[in-house]
């Protein structure tokens, strides 16, 4: 999901990323997606999700001998970023998605409850699925994650 957001945030900035930033958004869209199911809280989520990806685009990018050192107003911002884009609504009610019995969303909250309580200890494929999708389309992830992305990319612009 990282990626894919880092993807759209290039073309409707006409940005053209890095590797490291493209390895930082899926190391953030991972952490967001955790941080989610283990918070249930979008705001912590893109908190946490705009933190670690931007620290591990710097810390690649120190490696690779692009940058030099780490850009606290950058980490500040991408984190800021990220847990504002938890006031994006979600979507309209659907049935089977985020309304109703057994929906995704359902779905979603019922694992996340048992992962924060300790009561399961694994997740079938498809049961991920289904909270993804719930999680995604209630809590307007794509759009939170792709905000981030045009965030980050307009912060860089405008820092130079």
């Amino acid at each position: 999901m990282g990626v894919g957001a880092r993807y759209i945030g290039d073309v409707l900035t006409g940005n053209r990323s890095t590797w490291e930033d493209y390895v930082g958004a899926a190391v953030g869209g991972a952490v967001g997606g955790e941080a989610l199911l283990y918070t249930a809280n979008p705001f912590i989520a893109g908190a946490a999700g705009g933190l670690a990806g931007n620290l591990t685009s710097q810390a690649v990018k120190n490696i690779s001998g692009k940058q030099c050192g780490v850009d606290f107003g950058s980490a500040a911002f991408d984190t800021g970023f990220g847990a504002l884009t938890g006031f994006i609504p979600g979507r309209p009610r659907l049935a089977g998605v985020n309304a109703g019995r057994g929906s995704d969303l359902q779905v979603f909250r019922q694992i996340s409850t048992k992962a924060q309580n300790g009561t399961i200890n694994s997740i079938t494929a498809s049961t991920a699925q289904r909270m993804v999708q719930g999680a995604y389309y209630e809590y307007a992830i794509g759009q939170g994650a792709a905000a981030g992305a045009i965030g980050s990319t307009l912060y860089g612009e405008f820092s130079q």
